[in-house]
């Protein structure tokens, strides 16, 4: 787990050094597709923006336990407009996987709300 978080600071570009480890946050789903991985998430930030590429970052552990996603917020994403909860979805080769290849997500998953 220490490599995980070590990770996700490295790829959330997060000094190591006295500052706080970003906040995981909750998704509705995760599904992995001939492409690549998907993930539904919620509203981020305080303007409740609909999730993009541009608003998450994904971090990932590679050891000799396997492989483990975690997606969270982006520091300093900003949005003030109101959205909606969004499916966002990143190819294997960007993630530096293969198809196929087994995975585990850290992100606990809760279901969404009803409208």
């Amino acid at each position: 787990m220490k490599r995980l978080l070590a990770g996700a600071l490295v790829a959330l570009g997060i000094p190591s050094a006295g500052h706080a480890i970003p906040a995981i946050m909750a998704v509705y789903s995760v599904r992995a597709d001939r492409d690549g991985v998907t993930i539904q998430a919620p509203v981020q930030g305080q303007g409740s923006c609909t999730p993009t590429r541009q608003n998450l970052t994904i971090a990932i552990s590679k050891d000799a336990g396997g492989v483990t996603l975690l997606a969270a917020p982006r520091r300093g994403a900003e949005c003030r407009a109101k959205g909606s909860p969004a499916e966002v979805h990143w190819r294997y080769e960007e993630l530096g996987l293969k198809p196929g290849q087994p995975f585990s997500v850290a992100n606990p998953l809760v279901a969404e709300p009803s409208p």
